[in-house]
């Protein structure tokens, strides 16, 4: 079996069992979670919501990559984004051909902890918006660089 017909939807495979487009509507979905968990000040669960928000972004772009290339996620172009949605935000936050404010954001959904540690703001913004905001410019971001494989596909 050649490796493209084997890029078909998987249920049971932690990558094939969304489409691209489902991908990004579980970000999206998760998203709005995540503003509904900040409006309540639920600090857990916004931090790992907006984690898990990009994390599905850069899955769809994952998959995209892998549809273009014909290639399973291990034997992609991609594969050094791995396979967790932690591992792809980390991979994000060092990828030099990535702009500056992606991997910025990246930074922001990583090194924010979801316990609260210490008493003192030092940001001027509130630390939810700032979660929502990386949050929302990685999912932005990954819709672009689906675009761009998008157009790049034979």
């Amino acid at each position: 079996m050649s490796a493209p017909s084997r890029l078909v939807h998987d249920p049971d495979h932690w990558l094939l069992r969304f489409s691209v487009d489902e991908w990004l509507r579980a970000a999206d979905v998760e998203l709005a979670r995540t503003r509904a968990a900040a409006s309540a000040q639920q600090r857990r669960a916004y931090v790992a919501g907006a984690r898990r928000a990009a994390g599905m972004a850069l899955n769809a772009v994952l998959l995209a990559a892998c549809h273009r290339e014909g290639a399973m996620p291990e034997a992609s172009s991609m594969a050094a984004y791995g396979r967790s949605y932690m591992d792809h935000v980390q991979h994000l936050r060092h990828d030099a051909s990535e702009p500056d404010d992606v991997r910025d954001a990246a930074a922001v959904l990583l090194e924010t902890s979801p316990d609260r540690r210490d008493l003192v703001t030092l940001s001027s913004r509130r630390e939810p918006d700032r979660m929502l905001d990386a949050a929302e410019r990685v999912i932005a971001r990954s819709r672009v660089r689906i675009e761009l494989l998008s157009s790049l596909s034979v």
